[in-house]
């Protein structure tokens, strides 16, 4: 048993004394300065390689936020040349048929009452009225009290046959 115990005690002494002797070497300060100074201008280089694909990256942006302002310009100026009302009656003549009316042969509808009076003013707007109200929601007013809810008579002559 005091055999495989020895062997690894020397192989421990062996492996620890060889990195004992590597870092007392007289080069191993001015090696590992040289390994950090590389690592650090690694690590430069790779940070100034990225700042420049992002300049060219933002340029390329700003190039196609250019090309892109230009386009909504251009557009903009089409959609007010083909908006034009002589632009649009030129097409609805030249495409549909279509011809510009003389004020003569424009005619307005008016509906008449069949008894042929004229339509009583305060009547159409009573009529416009109701229409209204027809669309509006109901309010129903009721007076609280300690026991019970009644609702609120408008009409007098309700009371008075109420009461009857």
């Amino acid at each position: 048993m005091s055999g495989p115990i020895r062997l690894f005690k020397e192989t421990l002494a062996m492996r620890s004394g060889m990195l004992a002797r590597i870092r007392s070497h007289r080069y191993f300060p001015i090696t590992m300065l040289a390994l950090a100074f590389l690592v650090a201008s690694c690590v430069h280089v790779w940070q100034r390689f990225q700042v420049f694909e992002l300049v060219d990256e933002v340029a390329d942006l700003k190039h196609e936020q250019v090309r892109l302002v230009d386009e909504a310009r251009k557009l903009q100026s089409d959609i007010a040349s083909l908006s034009l009302s002589t632009r649009i009656e030129q097409y609805a003549t030249d495409s549909l048929g279509l011809h510009r009316l003389e004020p003569d042969h424009l005619f307005t509808l008016e509906t008449k009452d069949p008894s042929g009076k004229p339509p009583d003013k305060l009547e159409s707007l009573k009529s416009a009225v109701s229409r209204i109200a027809s669309h509006m929601p109901v309010v129903v007013e009721n007076r609280a009290t300690a026991r019970e809810n009644k609702a609120i008579n408008l009409d007098s002559l309700q009371e008075l046959e109420g009461g009857r």
